[in-house]
């Protein structure tokens, strides 16, 4: 990618403990690998991505996530998801454009859906963008480089959401014709999962 293309980051956010499913979510099996490893693959593959950053719960994850070139760091306690977020940001370089923030829990977010969309805001540039699936919005969420400042202000659950609730009028949507990626909350959702890939 030239530089006048654009810089983007892709920002995992992987350090929630899963309090609901009752064991870490990352580390569940997942085709070869497990959710976390799922999540990286698909986010490394991305070619119009310069920097991946994996956010990690503090101390080491069993087994240890597999990656090839994204940078993995660790929250320093555990929090919301707005300190996995400040983690990530910190862990940035200086001259980035955009930030795409990813789930790791959503292993149907591929690197065609994750590529469409950071296609489509190097195209436009808007503030904020995020994919329209059906009319759901969802991940990713793509900011600008400058509303970092405010991204790093958030806290709270659900915080990256309000702040596009609160950007309404600048948020480009991305519409796709397929269903809302799913989370995995609790065993079923990941039973549910596995049967839709097997």
């Amino acid at each position: 990618m030239s530089s006048r293309d654009g810089k983007v980051a892709g920002l995992i956010l992987a350090a929630g403990r899963s309090r609901r499913l009752g064991q870490l979510k990352q580390t569940l099996p997942f085709g070869n690998g497990t959710v976390l490893d799922q999540a990286i693959a698909q986010t490394e593959s991305v070619a119009e991505l310069d920097v991946v950053v994996v956010v990690l719960p503090a101390g080491d994850l069993v087994p240890a996530p597999r990656v090839r070139w994204a940078r993995l760091v660790h929250v320093e306690h555990e929090g919301p998801c707005s300190s996995s977020l400040h983690a990530g940001l910190r862990a940035l370089p200086d001259r980035i454009d955009a930030i795409a923030v990813l789930p790791a829990d959503q292993p149907a977010l591929d690197t065609e859906l994750i590529s469409l969309a950071v296609r489509s805001w190097l195209r436009s540039r808007p503030a904020a963008l995020t994919l329209s699936y059906r009319g759901e919005p969802g991940h990713p969420l793509i900011f600008s480089a400058s509303l970092i400042d405010e991204l790093s202000a958030l806290h709270g659950e659900k915080a990256m959401w309000r702040l596009l609730e609160n950007l309404a009028d600048v948020v480009e949507r991305v519409h796709v014709d397929t269903p809302l990626p799913q989370d995995i909350d609790t065993l079923d959702d990941y039973k549910r999962i596995l049967s839709t890939v097997r």
